[in-house]
């Protein structure tokens, strides 16, 4: 695989333009992402071995630039008002959890900011501010809503021009989704 990233890692170090369809993120911590986004609609399970067949994971995202980068992405592919499947799960103990406080408590087991659990150590955390209103879901509808997306766009549900870029949903809805490769810089 790494063969396959020396070229990409040649434009990154001559300033040059990703590829087409791939954005590429140099995060704090020294990690670069390779981002991609995948127009296949899978389920999560599915999104996320197709991700690891081909050397990725689901995507994580670590700041509002590297959300950015996912929204680029999906504008240069001409889509708007979507959801793609991210590498993130509620943790089992946050399941059917109601009130959640955005101001309190943000280290508590199943805090806005914690009621996530990256996968595969793609990112670390979660911003309460990255949730779209209403936010996580408090009460499963019809179905558990325990992965991860992220929304690019408003959807029927949402307050109109919201900043946030979360959601949690059922695992078994189709999407389309983002994979990425992270390597030390």
């Amino acid at each position: 695989m790494l063969k396959a990233l020396l070229p990409l890692l040649l434009w990154i170090s001559t300033g040059s333009t990703a590829p087409a369809g791939v954005a590429t993120y140099l995060r704090s911590n020294g990690i670069v992402a390779f981002h991609k986004l995948y127009h296949l609609k899978m389920n999560f399970p599915r999104a996320k071995k197709h991700c690891e067949q081909n050397g990725a994971h689901l995507a994580g995202i670590t700041s509002r630039e590297e959300a950015q980068k996912l929204i680029d992405l999906a504008n240069e592919a001409g889509e708007s008002n979507e959801q793609y499947w991210l590498g993130g799960q509620r943790k089992g103990e946050c399941y059917g959890m109601r009130n959640y406080d955005k101001d309190h408590g943000l280290n508590a087991t199943c805090s806005l900011s914690n009621v996530v659990q990256w996968l595969d150590n793609v990112a670390e955390t979660i911003d309460p501010d990255w949730w779209k209103i209403p936010g996580p879901s408090h009460i499963p509808f019809n179905m558990p809503q325990q992965c991860l997306s992220f929304v690019h766009g408003d959807r029927d549900w949402t307050t109109p021009n919201d900043p946030g870029f979360l959601d949690d949903i059922g695992c078994d809805v189709p999407r389309k989704f983002f994979c990425t490769e992270l390597h030390e810089w």
